[in-house]
């Protein structure tokens, strides 16, 4: 079996199917808790909803929630529109969402 960590796919090449696998990581250390930050943000949205809050391809969504680095505008984009705290989502301090700023 090989397996495709940007994915977070494994493919069985003998038989050519598709095999379900767990979460991982495609970096150091350091981007996958920012990559396992980024999926708990998420929450119970679907990929579609933060696809559209944050305008994003719901494929690229995917892609990210398994496990591949999602780049700096998409998180900036989740801190913005998903009230979560750029401290938290990046190092891991902190509370997870910001109070929403008075108009």
């Amino acid at each position: 079996m090989e397996f495709d960590s940007f994915s977070g796919e494994g493919q069985d090449r003998g038989a050519g199917r598709e095999v379900a696998t767990s979460w991982t990581c495609d970096g150091a250390a350091a981007a996958c808790e920012i990559q396992k930050r980024f999926a708990q943000a998420m929450g119970d949205r679907s990929n579609a909803e933060v696809s559209r809050l944050t305008g994003f391809h719901p494929e690229a969504i995917r892609r990210y929630r398994l496990g591949r680095t999602p780049p700096a505008s998409l998180l900036a984009a989740m801190c913005d529109k998903l009230g979560v705290s750029a401290e938290w989502l990046l190092l891991g301090r902190g509370p997870t969402f910001v109070p929403p700023q008075a108009s």
